[in-house]
C-alpha cells in the first residue's frame, strides 16, 4: 500500500548462521566495542547459551563488563531500571542481550534510561533521542517476537496494571546474530506460539492504516516463510532448517511491523498481559483469527495479499480472509496451544476492563478498523473466550 507519505529505516546489520553466536566477539570489535554489558535471559545457563557467548568473548580477547539475568519473559518498568542503574555503573561500550524478546525489551528500556535518565513512564511512545545510546546487539534464542529487528519494546507497569510501550530509534539493535542452533532446545507449543506472534506481526503490519511498500515486501515474504516452515519446526524441534526459517522470518515481520505497527490483535493482547498477567505469544497466536475475522467484516479487500502470500486459493475477499483465519487456528492446534481465552485463566468477568485498556492502547490506532466504543471489543473478547 502506498499511503500520501510513509519512512522506512533499517538500521540493523543481520547475521545468520549455524554457529553465528560463536563469531560475537569479532562482531562487537566491527561496531568499536570492547567491553559489552552482556543481559541473559532465564533459562538459559542449563543449556549452556551464555557460557558459549562469553566464550566468544573470550577468545576474541574481550570481556564481559558485566553480566546480569533478565527478569524473564514479562519484564517491568522496576526490572528495567535496575538493569539501567547496572549498565549506568558498568562502563560498558556495548549491550548484547541473548534470550527471548523480554531480554530483548529490557535491554532497550535499560538503553534508553541509561541515556536519557528519568522515568521510563514518562518516555514511553514514539521518539528520537539526543542522547547518545550504548550500541544494542540483539540474539534471540527462538523466532517470534522479531526485537530484534524493531526499536519497540514492551513492558509491563504494576501501578497502572497496564503495559507500557517504548520506541526509540536508537534502540533499534545495532546487530542481529540470527543463529538456529540456540533454538533447538525450545518446546512444541512454544515454539507454536512464537511463530503465530511472528504472523501477528506481519499480518496486521501489511492492513495497517501505517502500511507502505518496504514494510509490505517483508511482511509478505515473511508470511510465506512461516505458513511453510512453522508446523514442521512444531513437529521435529530438532529441524535446523526449518528453525533458521523461523528466525529469518521472525525478524522480518519485526521489521515489517517496526514501520507500521500492528493492531487489534496486539492491543487485546498487551490490555489482557497488563491487567491479568496472560503470556504475550500465547495469547497473540489465539486471539489472531478473530482479528482477521474482526478486521475483514469491513475491510476483507486488506486480506487478499495476506493469503496469496500463504498459497491460499483465490475468491472473494471475505472468503480469502475466512480461509486464512481457518490456516491461523490449525497452526495453533497442531501447536497444542489454548483455543480459548478462558482456557488461559481468564475470568470472564475480567472483559469490560481489559475492553476499555484495550480500546486506547496504542496499537489500536494503526488498526483498519476503528471500533466505535468498548463494547464492540467485549463482543470481540467475549468471541474468543
Amino acid at each position: 500500500m502506498l499511503g500520501e507519505a510513509f519512512e522506512f529505516g533499517f538500521p540493523t546489520r543481520v547475521v545468520y548462521g549455524p554457529g553465528s553466536v560463536d563469531r560475537l566477539g569479532d562482531e562487537l570489535r566491527e561496531l568499536g566495542a570492547g567491553r559489552p554489558f552482556v543481559l541473559v535471559g532465564p533459562g538459559l545457563a542449563p543449556r549452556g547459551l551464555p557460557g558459549r557467548a562469553l566464550a566468544a568473548l573470550s577468545e576474541a580477547g574481550l570481556e564481559a563488563a558485566a553480566v546480569v539475568l533478565a527478569q524473564g519473559p514479562a519484564p517491568d518498568v522496576d526490572s528495567a531500571a535496575r538493569t539501567a542503574a547496572a549498565l549506568a555503573g558498568s562502563r560498558a561500550d556495548a549491550v548484547v542481550a541473548l534470550g527471548g524478546d523480554g531480554a530483548l525489551d529490557e535491554a532497550k528500556a535499560a538503553i534508553t534510561l541509561a541515556g536519557s535518565g528519568g522515568d521510563l513512564r514518562a518516555l514511553r511512545g514514539t521518539a528520537a533521542t539526543s542522547a547518545p545510546l550504548h550500541p544494542l546487539v540483539a540474539i534471540p534464542t527462538a523466532g517470534g517476537g522479531g526485537g530484534e529487528a524493531s526499536p519497540h519494546a514492551r513492558l509491563r507497569d504494576p501501578a497502572s496494571r497496564g503495559v507500557l510501550l517504548l520506541s526509540r530509534r536508537g534502540t533499534c539493535p545495532a546487530l542481529a546474530v540470527l543463529d538456529p542452533e540456540l533454538g533447538l532446545a525450545e518446546s512444541s507449543e512454544a515454539t507454536a506460539a512464537g511463530g503465530l506472534d511472528a504472523m501477528a506481526h506481519a499480518l496486521e503490519a501489511l492492513v495497517s492504516l501505517m502500511a507502505q511498500p518496504f514494510g509490505d515486501a517483508l511482511a509478505a515474504a515473511a508470511l510465506g516463510e512461516l505458513d511453510r516452515w512453522l508446523v514442521p519446526a512444531v513437529r521435529v524441534g530438532s529441524d535446523l532448517e526449518a528453525r533458521g526459517h523461523l528466525l529469518v522470518a521472525s525478524a522480518m515481520a519485526g521489521a515489517a511491523s517496526g514501520a507500521a505497527g500492528t493492531g487489534v490483535v496486539h492491543a487485546m493482547a498487551h490490555a489482557l498481559e497488563g491487567r491479568c498477567g496472560l503470556p504475550h505469544a500465547a495469547t497473540v497466536g489465539l486471539l489472531l483469527p478473530h482479528g482477521v475475522r474482526y478486521n475483514a467484516a469491513r475491510v476483507p479487500g486488506r486480506y487478499l495479499g495476506a493469503a496469496r502470500a500463504l498459497g491460499l486459493p483465490d475468491g472473494p475477499a471475505e472468503e480469502a480472509a475466512e480461509r486464512l483465519a481457518r490456516r491461523l487456528e490449525g497452526m495453533a492446534a497442531e501447536g497444542g496451544l489454548p483455543a480459548r481465552l478462558r482456557d488461559l485463566g481468564l475470568d470472564r468477568g475480567a472483559l469490560a476492563e481489559v475492553a476499555e485498556a484495550a480500546l486506547v492502547d496504542a496499537s489500536i490506532f494503526s488498526n483498519p478498523r476503528a471500533p466505535v466504543d468498548a463494547g464492540e471489543l467485549v463482543a470481540l473478547f467475549e468471541g474468543a473466550w
